[in-house]
């Protein structure tokens, strides 16, 4: 599992151990060349257009929501009904409050990636699923489909203070510093707009370029850099609005393209209660961040 500092979320690797690793991660490369193979045939045969995370994970969005996607560390409630690439149902049912990290490994890459609310159809690779262990009545090596709608995220206590001080100081902030043209989200994120665009807005699943520095906001202050550097579609990223952080997820969605803007995100909206290494400085477990940002290019999902 991999953070990156700048913005993007959490990007999921299997890792297969046993007596000999190298040939165990081999073969688990090619079980997934073979499942995503049978998996693509399956959605061209029925004429299904899904979108392809950069982790194995297709799918296709049959209703957006309109909340957050959930974090990997998530509680979450949803409705699902399990069925295998031939059509049978092997189970349906509703998952209540229950942690992202417990799930099947396609779920943990698939459920952050949907809005709250949504109904979407995830087609999972057998290596993402059960593998080559038999669960009653999946076979081994099964690769799976699951339509499904995230009906809630659990929000404890804590985070609810938590953000209530954090736009608390955010505010205090940015009364002392004097910025003007605040926009005001309901999240508790706060952005400035410092130069307008002329291109499309970016929408979820969008992919997108863009450049970013972010700043520790500590004792009401502009603080330490922490990250300077961009983000874009690669080998290792989708680069979509949905892979980013919270504030990132919101912001970026306002903006045209070449657009530049100043985010005030509340330590819910950017790493929440982690503390973050291997940027420039540390990112304290539930801080305030300043983010200054360019949106670069808007790209098809």
């Amino acid at each position: 599992m991999k953070m990156k500092i700048g913005g993007v979320a959490l990007l999921l690797a299997f890792i297969m151990t046993g007596c000999n690793l190298n040939s165990d991660v081999t073969s688990g490369q090619e079980q997934l060349i073979q499942d995503l193979q049978s998996i693509d045939s399956y959605l061209t045969t029925h004429g299904i257009t899904a979108l392809k995370d950069i982790n194995g994970i297709r799918f296709t969005i049959d209703s957006l929501g309109t909340g957050y996607p959930p974090r990997y560390g998530s509680n979450v409630t949803f409705a699902y009904t399990g069925k295998l690439l031939s059509g049978a149902t092997f189970q349906s049912g509703t998952v209540t409050d229950r942690a992202i990290s417990g799930l099947i490994t396609g779920l943990q890459i698939g459920l952050p990636s949907i809005p709250n609310g949504t109904k979407a159809t995830f087609y999972i690779p057998s290596i993402f699923a059960y593998g080559s262990q038999a669960q009653s009545n999946i076979p081994p090596n099964s690769n799976l489909i699951f339509q499904l709608k995230l009906k809630g995220i659990t929000i404890t206590s804590s985070e609810k203070q938590q953000l209530a001080s954090d736009t608390t100081k955010i505010g205090q902030y940015l009364r002392s510093a004097s910025v003007a043209n605040v926009v005001k989200d309901t999240s508790g994120m706060r952005y400035v707009v410092t130069q307008t665009g002329t291109g499309i807005k970016p929408s979820w699943f969008h992919r997108v370029k863009v450049s970013y520095t972010g700043y520790l906001l500590q004792d009401g202050a502009k603080g330490a850099k922490f990250y300077e550097g961009s983000n874009e579609p690669s080998s290792v990223t989708d680069s979509r609005v949905v892979n980013f952080i919270r504030g990132f997820q919101l912001g970026l969605q306002q903006l045209n393209k070449g657009s530049k803007a100043t985010f005030y995100l509340p330590s819910g909206l950017a790493f929440g209660a982690v503390s973050v290494t291997g940027g420039i400085v540390t990112v304290p477990a539930n801080s305030n961040v300043i983010y200054e940002v360019e949106l670069k290019e808007v790209l098809e999902p």
